[in-house]
């Protein structure tokens, strides 16, 4: 019976695997970038000329390469807001500098220094202090943008190097490719590793999940934000080093208003604002349709105002969208994903503190037992005595058995527990009241 009911539930998760690959968001941006490229080569002549398009990306990569760290301070659930005023701040220290004779390789280091200390700045105050990111980076945004008005008020910087030009306004050889456009490609594939391939990338996803749980499986919370945030100057002081060669000049209002075309880049991409959801396929496609798009309006003069209208309808249509295709995606039952690490939370009933270590010490040797049989080598239990939740952490063996094994019958296991507790106590309420998964990691 249990290898007729295993084969049912195996038959159901096939059907609904490509359907679910269908509704998926990052598949659906492909699409919308073929419209937009169609639409625009309809409305203009010009567009799908090479050049233009080689051009067209000055206009957009320096934003490109801030989305990138972007992506992964929103996956972690925090948002960073004065990235445009580190690109201000960077640019303004670069102009001091131009002006006093330094030469080209000391401006790009200043550039780069000054985005990694005011990215640090605002790591550190928001990790330190507990204080929440958005505020933290609005008050640094009118921070760091004021500095570049009272150092330079309604005057500009222009005297810079010819070298430094390349760096905005060069290309690779003969071919018209930017070197901007180049340097944002490798930039995406290293942050693309970095998210998907390694420790560090799984350890952002569980933070956006359930920064509280993943502090208790052991993941430091506070280290990987202040360095997410320290990178994130780091990349605005790099756009900062590109914009200012490009444009030649230093003003205070220099990139104004590019938070919101930021934000809505990774949102658009499939980045849930929420946090714990992300993919650096969507952010990239997600740059070349808000840059074609704008590239395609501006070729049919449409004024920069009603740009503005629509991205920031972009911004809401991207919230609203992947949580629709969220709902509307036939769901797999819990145990059709299989885990190497899982966190469960658990609400404790205030004044059973001590009935529930009571029944745990009773229970959790053979539990033990049964959960080894299982493929877990590892399982750990922590009460967070303030809010009286309990996290229990678990890791699974490395083995071939643990390759078949369904993330669903664990959960029941730990669900038995649970209810074994739940069953016993003096007054015949419950202990937990309530239990879910907090995350996973694949």
């Amino acid at each position: 019976m249990n290898n007729k009911n295993e084969s049912l539930e195996i038959k159901k998760i096939r059907k609904n695997y490509l359907v679910n690959i269908i509704w998926q968001w990052e598949i659906i941006l492909p699409f919308i970038f073929i419209m937009v490229v169609i639409i625009n080569s309809n409305l203009s002549p010009y567009f799908l000329d090479y050049t233009n398009l080689m051009n067209t990306t000055f206009n957009f990569i320096e934003k490109a390469i801030i989305a990138l760290p972007m992506m992964f301070v929103i996956i972690c659930g925090d948002i960073d807001i004065s990235v445009a005023s580190i690109i201000a701040l960077s640019s303004v220290f670069m102009g001091m500098a131009s002006q006093a004779g330094v030469n080209t390789f000391g401006l790009v280091v200043i550039g780069l220094f000054a985005g990694l200390a005011a990215g640090f700045l605002n790591g550190f105050i928001i990790t330190k202090f507990g204080i929440p990111a958005i505020a933290v980076t609005l008050g640094s945004m009118s921070l760091f943008r004021g500095i570049a008005y009272v150092i330079l008020g309604d005057k500009a910087f222009t005297k810079y190097p010819t070298s430094f030009a390349f760096f905005g306004q060069g290309y690779i050889g003969n071919t018209m490719i930017p070197f901007e456009l180049i340097l944002f490609f490798i930039l995406a594939i290293i942050f693309g590793i970095i998210l998907h391939k390694t420790t560090i990338g799984r350890k952002v996803f569980a933070i956006g999940n359930n920064s509280t749980a993943a502090r208790f499986s052991g993941i430091p919370v506070n280290r990987v934000r202040l360095a997410i945030f320290t990178v994130t100057g780091l990349c605005s002081g790099l756009a900062s080093i590109l914009l200012t060669s490009r444009i030649g000049s230093t003003r205070p209002n220099i990139a104004s208003g590019w938070e919101l075309e930021i934000i809505t880049t990774v949102v658009l991409g499939g980045v849930a604002i929420t946090g714990g959801k992300g993919n650096i396929f969507g952010v990239v496609i997600s740059i070349f349709i808000i840059g074609f798009l704008k590239f395609g309006m501006g070729l049919i003069n449409i004024p920069g105002k009603v740009m503005t209208i629509i991205i920031g309808l972009l911004l809401i249509l991207a919230i609203m969208l992947p949580q629709l295709l969220e709902r509307l995606k036939p769901k797999n039952s819990f145990g059709s994903r299989l885990m190497k690490r899982a966190v469960f939370k658990m609400k404790l009933k205030v004044g059973y503190e001590e009935e529930y270590k009571k029944r745990h010490n009773e229970i959790w040797p053979e539990l033990k037992e049964e959960l080894s049989r299982a493929g877990i080598y590892d399982y750990s239990i922590f009460l967070d005595k303030e809010t009286l939740t309990l996290f229990a952490v678990q890791k699974l063996k490395e083995n071939n058995t643990v390759e078949k094994l369904p993330s669903k019958e664990i959960m029941k296991k730990w669900w038995d527990y649970m209810q074994d507790i739940m069953e016993t106590n003096p007054d015949n309420s419950p202990v937990i009241t309530s239990l879910e998964e907090v995350f996973h990691m694949d």
